[in-house]
């Protein structure tokens, strides 16, 4: 597998840098909002590409009124 085929697997710290969410908010989204994981054992990691395909269903598209 070359470096552009590789999985970018996050772990719960990652995950909270790359998104600026607490820990709690990663476990809430986890169990009330279906957000994709992979468990290791007893550890939670997360494909980054799942993570971005997943946030764009909450994605909100404004449109600014003109006056």
């Amino acid at each position: 597998m070359n470096n552009a085929q590789e999985k970018q697997i996050l772990t719960v710290q990652d995950l909270k840098e790359f998104l600026n969410i607490s820990e709690a908010t990663i476990y809430k989204w986890k169990r009330e909002r279906g957000l994709p994981y992979i468990k290791v054992g007893r550890t939670l990691r997360f494909d980054k590409d799942n993570i971005i395909k997943w946030l764009e269903q909450y994605e909100t598209v404004t449109e600014c009124a003109s006056s």
